[in-house]
């Protein structure tokens, strides 16, 4: 706790509690960021899951990974700007702990399923056998949820 709260100590988060355009901009973008996250691999999701056959996933797959990664480079680096703020009061937080298991589960489990050699063969123009399509559940529920305790934050103590 004292990493924690020399961090909001600090001069750059003070600074930022002072700054009235930057913090909402912050916001903004961070909210802007899941939204990649979600847009892009939400689409996927629902491809893989049997949703949009027209497209092939081979097609689809690559662009909306780099999207949904870039997504979540940019929500990890607005959200530390953000948490720098109160870090105290955001790890006291049982909803942003939530939202932390939750993306991080869902990060994991991309990475997993990037590294699968069924991914890789539904990529190349098979369709994605049930252990991908369970994945793809799986982060589809995860990003969900991840945004469901996102917002949340703001109504628990």
């Amino acid at each position: 706790m004292d990493l924690l709260q020399a961090l909001q100590d600090s001069s750059s988060a003070s600074a930022l509690r002072g700054a009235t355009t930057l913090y909402p901009f912050l916001n903004a973008a961070h909210i802007l960021s899941v939204g990649l996250i979600v847009g892009a691999i939400g689409t996927l999701d629902v491809r893989v899951l049997g949703l949009f056959k027209g497209f092939a996933l081979g097609q689809l797959g690559p662009p909306l990974s780099r999207v949904a990664a870039f997504g979540v480079l940019s929500a990890i680096l607005t959200g530390v700007v953000i948490v720098s703020v109160q870090p105290v009061a955001y790890v006291q937080n049982p909803a942003f702990l939530l939202k932390l298991a939750f993306a991080g589960l869902a990060v994991l489990n991309a990475v997993a399923l990037q590294s699968r050699l069924a991914w890789h063969d539904a990529l190349e123009g098979g369709e994605a056998d049930l252990s991908v399509k369970a994945q793809a559940a799986a982060s589809l529920s995860l990003w969900v949820m991840a945004v469901i305790a996102g917002r949340w934050i703001a109504f628990v103590e």
